[in-house]
């Protein structure tokens, strides 16, 4: 019944294409077995570094480069699709976003007819990925955390013919959604909600949530970042200052308000103002000053206690104590302001991270974790949350994407949220990647178009 009343949705292939319409994928993360030698061999993948064959990192008009979402291989589609579908066959398609001035999308597909055996070299100017609506904590400075995307495998499978729905016509697009979903859902288990360790392990009766030294380590790196807090603080007391001072020098000389100020208004009030600001810059300077030698002393404890070890070594319930009670000397009176938005609230929250990276981590890691954690990953956490990772299917319709209005382009790719990625994607946003009717069979990529959507 599904695929019948979606024929009659969409009215069957287009007659005036030489190929028929390519089958719609489904993009999930590859269950890993213990012993899987072929895992970093794979042909098809999300996050991680491409292989591009010698060509260059690709960039945008303002030179910065972009960044890489996922190598798709295209025989692997090919032959998900049971030779149906619409592009070359030789190679991959790779998939790059970033942004340019003023938040213009920019993006790129290039077809890599030659994949490499090894990782394409990451340009040392790749900017941060909250460029892209992307979780800070993946940083390239990382030494234990992550410094890219994790790294997963992942397969196609085929999903029933889907209609092309107008975005104008409400009920026959969530009709096809709904659709799309009931198939997507006999293929894979969903889930509606984010992964975190101390939640599976109650709700899926796993027992306390496992603490690797992964986890502790990815604690001590980031706390030295509370000096960075010290010095910024310091710095906009002195912007406060400085900005204060010049324009009560402005006023006392009868001159005209500082180049780049507003304009003066009620004198009295401009001078009272301007005080005040000089007060809260000189607080600022005097709070950064006495508590830096203090962050300064914290940060080397740390550095003292936890020093590098086995990251996959599960810690001791001793030194799990122990840990905690550093960990919350950085939320103390003393601190807090300095370590609020870099540490969490507690330092166990880490566990999370450490078993997502251990799950896309190399093969002795994976290894290490228990079999009810990997059996879970394997089993609920294959796909995003809502918006799935899909090929020609009926893509995300958040604000009204004005690309479903054109008959001639197909979505090629749809990467949506995934909480096991490190994409929010600002609000639960999906990156989309189109390309005409006429340029797929050759692989004309530059013919690409890239939208970008959230709530």
């Amino acid at each position: 019944m599904f695929g019948k009343m979606l024929k009659r949705l969409s009215g069957g292939s287009n007659p005036g294409m030489a190929h028929e319409e390519p089958p719609s994928l489904i993009i999930a993360r590859r269950e890993r077995l213990i012993g899987d030698d072929g895992w970093f061999e794979a042909k098809s993948w999300i996050g991680g570094v491409p292989k591009l064959g010698g060509q260059s990192w690709p960039r945008a008009n303002n030179n910065k480069p972009l960044h890489f979402l996922a190598q798709l291989d295209l025989s692997e589609i090919e032959a998900a699709g049971r030779g149906r579908t619409a592009l070359p066959t030789e190679g991959a398609f790779a998939f790059f976003v970033g942004f340019v001035a003023d938040d213009r999308l920019s993006g790129r597909i290039l077809h890599v007819k030659s994949p490499d055996t090894s990782a394409t070299t990451v340009p040392l100017d790749l900017g941060s990925v909250e460029d892209i609506g992307c979780d800070p904590f993946v940083d390239t400075e990382n030494l234990y955390g992550p410094r890219h995307f994790p790294f997963w495998p992942v397969e196609f499978r085929q999903l029933p013919a889907i209609p092309r729905a107008s975005v104008d016509d409400e009920e026959a697009m969530e009709r096809v959604l709904r659709l799309q979903t009931e198939a997507i859902n006999q293929l894979y288990q969903r889930r509606t909600y984010s992964f975190k360790a101390s939640y599976e392990s109650e709700k899926s009766a796993l027992g306390e949530a496992p603490l690797f030294w992964l986890a502790a380590l990815m604690f001590a790196e980031r706390v030295p970042r509370m000096r960075a807090k010290v010095a910024a603080q310091r710095t906009r007391g002195e912007g406060y200052v400085k900005t204060s001072r010049a324009r009560l020098d402005a006023l006392e000389k009868g001159l005209p308000p500082p180049v780049g100020q507003g304009p003066f208004g009620d004198l009295a009030k401009e001078r009272a103002n301007s005080e005040n600001w000089m007060a809260t810059g000189r607080k600022s300077i005097a709070e950064a000053d006495a508590h830096a030698a203090a962050v300064d002393a914290y940060v080397a404890k740390v550095a003292e206690i936890v020093k590098p070890t086995d990251p996959w070594e599960l810690i001791s319930s001793e030194d799990i104590a122990g840990l905690g009670g550093l960990f919350g000397e950085a939320h103390s009176r003393e601190f807090k302001s300095f370590s609020r938005y870099i540490l969490p609230t507690d330092w166990r929250e880490y566990a999370t991270d450490a078993i997502k990276l251990m799950a896309a981590g190399p093969k002795e890691a994976y290894a290490r974790l228990p079999a009810g954690w990997r059996d879970l990953i394997n089993t609920r956490y294959r796909l995003p949350i809502d918006y799935p990772h899909l090929m020609f299917g009926v893509g995300a319709n958040i604000q009204g994407n004005e690309m479903f209005e054109h008959p001639e382009m197909r979505m090629v790719l749809q990467i949506g949220f995934d909480d096991m990625m490190y994409w929010p994607f600002g609000d639960n946003g999906a990156y989309h990647f189109w390309m005409p009717v006429d340029a797929l069979r050759t692989g004309d990529v530059s013919k690409a178009r890239i939208t970008f959507e959230s709530h």
